[in-house]
């Protein structure tokens, strides 16, 4: 893998985490097959109890970088191809039917095909800098790639047409519902093997888990 996913694990908790800081850790075509090299080493980790994903820098995921995901990859259609058969097999598939309890932890910028993944993910908590929206309209287009179907389940109906329809953020305390906690800056995300009623003993064969958050 590039230097632009990485990955670790500690206290079995595997961290995966999107490193293009100064693009606001926007997805290239390269870090979709990296992701999927990531997920699949997760799933063989015996070691990983549960993934984190997460951004570097000020920023969660930007969506799709623009010039290298759709500019560059314009007269390369076999490119373009490969790397969207890659997302999707990472995020529909890989992500969403992992056998480990999954966790999307949100600074700052989520907007565009970041919100795939932050629903496809079991759980989420969002930082007070966490800013959620889909931009796309302001370029004319809707957004693709089956998110807006899932930030309609994510969010209230209405509440998902205006954003989508408007392209305006919102406050990740706006945004969330009862799946998701918001976390301060500051507080770290931990996740432990002691029992714990925010995963009982029989909801997994990964359990005893729980999760944490501590000062």
């Amino acid at each position: 893998m590039a230097d632009d996913v990485l990955a670790s694990t500690a206290d079995h908790v595997c961290t995966i985490t999107l490193n293009r800081p100064k693009a606001k850790n926007a997805m290239n075509p390269q870090m979709h097959f990296d992701m999927c090299e990531a997920l699949a080493a997760v799933e063989r980790d015996d070691d990983c109890r549960v993934l984190v994903i997460t951004g570097a820098g000020d920023s969660f995921c930007a969506g799709m970088d623009v010039k290298e995901y759709f500019y560059d990859t314009e007269e390369k259609p076999a490119d373009r191809a490969a790397a969207r058969k890659a997302a999707f097999e990472w995020m529909f598939k890989s992500l969403r039917l992992l056998p480990k309890p999954t966790i999307a932890a949100v600074n700052g910028w989520c907007f565009g095909g970041a919100l795939a993944w932050l629903a496809v993910c079991d759980f989420a908590v969002a930082s007070e800098t966490a800013t959620i929206g889909l931009s796309e309209v302001n370029w004319g287009i809707i957004p693709a790639g089956g998110v807006t179907k899932l930030v309609s389940a994510m969010l209230a109906p209405r509440d998902a047409l205006y954003m989508i329809m408007t392209g305006r953020p919102g406050e990740a305390s706006w945004t969330f519902r009862s799946t998701s906690m918001p976390f301060m800056p500051g507080m770290v995300m931990s996740v432990t093997t002691a029992s714990n009623r925010s995963f009982p003993k029989s909801a997994s064969p990964c359990s005893p888990l729980s999760a944490a958050l501590t000062a």
